[in-house]
């Protein structure tokens, strides 16, 4: 589930919106993220450039607002009014999370590139990079993926796919998290830049 809106619209009507956001997830755990014009585009990423705000209770209004506009305020320098803010509920019983490439970034080998952690069950150990959980990595021949006898990589890749084809672009850069019953969260698709 998703909320998103543009600063402008927030600027212009912050009440109507908070009420918007309580309605969708009463009582439930957030993440506050950046969508900026230029962020995730196809010739630069902008990846970790701006602020995300986690555990945001929805029930608390102040909370709310305070974590809205600290994102908005990390635009600082890329500040447009079309900027967007998502709204995303917090994934619980995390598995395992971190990113996947689609192709090996350094030379575009076939291979998808798995940075995982399985451990922690947090979400932003990968993309952080500060975690002793944040350096695992799998590589799987894009050709041999019927081979993959792990439950939780084959759905991923499974997954992953789809994304591929409707994003119609094989090179891609992807934010995930899976359950405890193994059920595949795409937290964030960005091109591959390089």
């Amino acid at each position: 589930k998703l909320i998103f809106f543009t600063v402008k619209d927030w600027k212009e009507s912050k009440n109507k919106i908070i009420e918007r956001i309580q309605a969708k997830f009463p009582k439930q755990d957030l993440i506050i993220r950046s969508s900026a014009i230029g962020e995730d585009g196809q010739t630069e990423s902008m990846a970790g450039a701006f602020e995300s705000v986690t555990d945001v209770d929805s029930g608390n209004s102040q909370h709310l607002i305070s974590s809205i506009e600290k994102v908005i305020k990390s635009y600082h320098q890329n500040y447009n009014p079309l900027n967007e803010v998502l709204v995303q509920l917090v994934v619980k019983n995390v598995s395992m999370s971190g990113v996947l490439l689609t192709h090996e970034l350094n030379n575009g080998s076939p291979y998808y590139v798995i940075n995982y952690d399985d451990e922690s069950g947090e979400t932003n150990t990968v993309t952080a990079g500060d975690s002793e959980y944040s350096n695992r990595t799998l590589y799987i021949y894009r050709k041999a993926i019927n081979n993959i006898r792990s439950k939780r990589f084959s759905t991923l890749v499974a997954s992953i796919q789809e994304i591929e084809k409707v994003m119609e672009n094989k090179f891609l850069d992807i934010e995930f998290a899976l359950d405890d019953q193994l059920n595949v969260f795409i937290l964030q698709v960005r091109f591959i830049t390089t």
